[in-house]
């Protein structure tokens, strides 16, 4: 299992977590910018503890595309954390995903980024208005999909090896926007309100 130092990581159990979520080896979907997202937006984390979940996420779109999300933790105790992530958001079927990157920010680092899963992490997102929901991939239901076969995939040894999904393009989309595949998306990790 690998350890996140840092208590903020977007599309990975932010402000929660030890292990990466599910992650897949190529990015999900068919790349399509979303500019909904830009700009701040103030987030409860579905699983932090009472005024250890709320962070701000501040999309900055980039030239190439993509967006740089910068995540600071709002908690009210302990020190402040700041990570973030490169996303390209993309179509799949008739939902929307980010394909995330992490990135750090820890300048005591070595600059070795261990942090990194072998990967993009895909996350479902939905919008209504100004609120934004974030889900990631439930990781006892994807390792249960790859080790039925549902799609290829690797899973690390012991209970805690991080699943990767190593389908080709066409079986990755045509499996993650299938009933099954979408209903993978079943972890809620935030909910974020846009700021004026």
């Amino acid at each position: 299992m690998r350890i996140i130092s840092t208590a903020v990581a977007v599309c990975c159990t932010l402000l929660l977590a030890a292990c990466f979520p599910p992650v897949t080896a190529k990015p999900v979907g068919t790349d399509q910018a979303d500019p909904s997202l830009r700009g701040l937006w103030r987030a409860t984390m579905a699983h932090g503890d009472p005024g250890q979940d709320k962070a701000y996420f501040h999309f900055v779109p980039q030239s190439d595309g993509s967006m740089l999300v910068i995540i600071v933790s709002a908690a009210k105790k302990g020190d402040g954390d700041v990570m973030g992530a490169t996303v390209r958001t993309a179509t799949l079927g008739s939902s929307r995903v980010m394909n995330a990157m992490l990135v750090s920010f820890d300048i005591k680092k070595s600059g070795d980024d261990e942090e990194q899963p072998p990967g993009t992490i895909p996350v479902l997102y939905r919008t209504s208005g100004k609120h934004l929901t974030l889900y990631l991939m439930d990781e006892k239901a994807t390792k249960a999909a790859i080790a039925a076969g549902k799609v290829k995939g690797t899973v690390g040894s012991g209970d805690y090896g991080d699943a990767t999904i190593t389908a080709d393009q066409p079986e990755l989309d045509r499996f993650l926007s299938s009933p099954g595949g979408l209903a993978l998306f079943s972890d809620k990790f935030a909910e974020l309100t846009k700021m004026d």
